[in-house]
Parts: structure tokens; C-alpha cells; sequence
């Protein structure tokens, strides 16, 4: 792709990010959509420490600028991309023809209920989203990792503290694994687990 093509798409994802930002900012957590540098740390950290062979669930793919990252590194067949925003969801089907996108909550997708590994990838904005929204995602979440010692979430922030709210009963690990220093802002990629699951 020529630097005059990529130019293009860089504006007219941002421009398509700024716009549902404005919308619904909650929903969003940036005004711009994530940096390459950030897509890569958070696919490589899914390489690297989800299961070889998990499903890979994307939650909240927004633009698609980590969906690019995955679609490239991933088998089209254990990727699942999914997205709340009806328009981010229609552009993510016409860029990413043949892949599966699902559009609506992340609670509402069947593959919860599949007994393959998952290694999650999330850029929802837990800080952001509404308490009793972002309790009920991470219930979800946390429930994925106790069902299956080899289920990972890696999740992205732009803060220094996790952005999910670890449960009482201590039975989940978390862990800065990664950071992208040239995104902006500069993000924090996390990894939470079982504590069940083998070092």
C-alpha cells in the first residue's frame, strides 16, 4: 500500500473514530482510534501468551485498527470480531470481508458456550462505561478464566492501575505484560488469567 493510501486510511479511520467519539464518548474511551504500535503489542501478547490453538475473541473493535493486527496473524477461522456500534460494525464488514464480525454486546455471543481455549481481546473502555455495564463485563470475563485454566484476557489502558475491578476473592491475576509508549496517549497493555493456570 502506497504511503498516500495509507495516509487516507489513517484519516478516514480517525475522522470515522472522532465522530462516534463525539456520539458517544463513553462508549468510545478515546477520541482516536489506536495506534499501530499498540495493535501490534496487543496481538503479539495474544500470540505469545494465549493458547496456540484458542479462539480469539475481539471485543470492541471499534475502527478495526487491531482487527488489521489479528486478521494478519490469526487464523480467519478461530476469529471472532466483535462490536456494540452499528456503524463501526457495518465498516468493519466491508474492510474485513470474510471474517466474522458480530455485532451487538459482547455478553450476546454464542462462543461463550464453545469449550475450545479463548484468548480475549479487549479495547472496551472500562473506565469509561457506565458501572453497572462495565460489572457485568467483567463478571463475563472473569467467569471465561475460571472456566478454563488456558482462557486469557488482554485488555489495554491508558492509566497506571488495571482498568478492571479485580473480584474479592483473589482468584484472578493481573499483570502489565506490554506498553505502547508511541500511542496516543501512551497505553498500558494488561493480561489477566486464572491463578490456577501454570507459569
Amino acid at each position: 500500500m502506497s504511503n498516500k493510501n495509507k495516509l487516507g486510511r489513517l484519516v478516514q479511520e480517525t475522522a470515522g473514530f472522532s465522530y462516534e467519539f463525539i456520539r458517544h464518548p463513553k462508549k468510545m474511551g478515546s477520541v482516536i482510534p489506536s495506534s499501530r504500535m499498540l495493535a501490534r503489542a496487543m496481538r503479539r501478547t495474544a500470540q505469545d501468551l494465549g493458547h496456540p490453538e484458542s479462539l480469539i475473541i475481539e471485543a470492541g473493535a471499534g475502527t478495526g485498527a487491531i482487527t488489521r493486527e489479528l486478521v494478519a496473524h490469526f487464523p480467519r477461522e478461530r476469529l471472532i470480531i466483535n462490536e456494540l456500534n452499528p456503524r463501526l460494525a457495518r465498516r468493519l464488514r466491508d474492510r474485513f470481508k470474510g471474517s466474522t464480525i458480530r455485532r451487538g454486546g459482547v455478553e450476546q455471543l454464542e462462543v461463550w458456550t464453545y469449550p475450545q481455549p479463548k484468548t480475549i481481546v479487549s479495547s472496551l473502555p472500562f473506565r469509561s462505561l457506565p458501572q453497572e455495564i462495565a460489572h457485568s463485563i467483567e463478571t463475563l470475563f472473569f467467569t471465561a478464566l475460571r472456566e478454563n485454566p488456558a482462557n486469557v484476557l488482554v485488555q489495554f489502558t491508558y492509566g497506571q492501575r488495571s482498568p478492571l475491578h479485580l473480584p474479592p476473592e483473589a482468584d484472578i491475576q493481573a499483570e502489565k505484560v506490554n506498553y505502547a509508549w508511541l500511542n496516543f496517549p501512551p497505553a498500558h497493555v494488561w493480561l489477566y488469567r486464572s491463578r490456577q493456570q501454570e507459569p
